[in-house]
């Protein structure tokens, strides 16, 4: 639960940072929403599977939500920025 919450400390700061206009959302205990202008990704963590879901409106997948959160934020929004 500590690394989803550090995923979602990460994803509010990189997507701040980053070129796309992103808002993120958190519309559950687990479920997170990345928006810009034109386009959103859902993300949706899975403890049992210490996964993360992610699903743009093209394609989907599972990610590994490891200690080390940063790259997984940053994999996500390049994800994002070019669904």
């Amino acid at each position: 639960m500590d690394n989803w919450h550090s995923l979602e400390l990460e994803l509010q700061k990189q997507g701040a940072a980053s070129q796309e206009v992103v808002e993120v959302t958190f519309v559950a205990e687990f479920e997170a929403l990345l928006v810009s202008r034109n386009k959103d990704m859902k993300l949706k963590y899975l403890p049992e599977r210490n996964a993360v879901r992610w699903e743009t409106e093209k394609e989907y997948g599972f990610e590994r939500l490891s200690e080390q959160t940063a790259p997984l934020a940053a994999s996500l929004l390049k994800r994002f920025a070019r669904g």
